[in-house]
């Protein structure tokens, strides 16, 4: 996966020494939005040390291929982030999140877009979606963004519908 994907209006690009700041101000300013759906969140708020260690691990992930997180940027301006992650023995998964600041501009629509036609460059042949049952914006988004309701599962204490979406056959 490449390090950085430019769209019209943001850039996606791997976290990096230095990001630790930016995504300790942006979690704390959208903790009450974030919570309900991001199950990273309740182990929130860590200290500004505990996230710079975190970004320097996102970057050690993405350099192994584990686990492929990008800062989500709108000038010089932290929005949120976008990942795909690949699963041993499983369908790969992407996710997102958003600064509450960001909301409702269409930009988790295309970080994942851009994320998507990543993953069709990589011939990647399905992704997966984990989206809470109650988060009718984010379900919302990935149905529109082609990808089929395949099941609901309980996952450490979460109801998520799990949403697929295959590789579009190239003509």
């Amino acid at each position: 996966m490449r390090r950085r994907i430019d769209t019209e209006r943001l850039t996606l690009r791997s976290w990096e020494d230095g990001d630790g700041p930016a995504l300790r101000a942006a979690l704390d300013r959208s903790d009450a939005h974030l919570r309900p759906w991001v199950p990273f969140m309740r182990n929130e708020p860590r200290s500004l040390q505990a996230t710079c260690d975190q970004v320097v691990e996102f970057a050690r992930q993405f350099a192994a291929g584990e686990v492929y997180r990008w800062a989500v940027l709108a000038g010089d301006v932290l929005v949120g982030e976008a990942l795909f992650m690949q699963k041993a023995d499983a369908v790969p998964a992407i996710g997102y999140w958003l600064h509450v600041d960001h909301c409702g501009r269409g930009y988790a629509g295309e970080a994942i877009r851009a994320l998507l036609a990543e993953a069709d460059a990589q011939e990647v042949a399905a992704l997966e979606a984990f989206v809470d049952v109650a988060n009718d914006g984010s379900n919302g988004l990935i149905a529109r963004l082609g990808f089929e309701l395949d099941r609901t599962v309980d996952m450490e204490g979460d109801r998520l519908h799990v949403w697929l979406r295959c590789r579009p056959e190239v003509g």
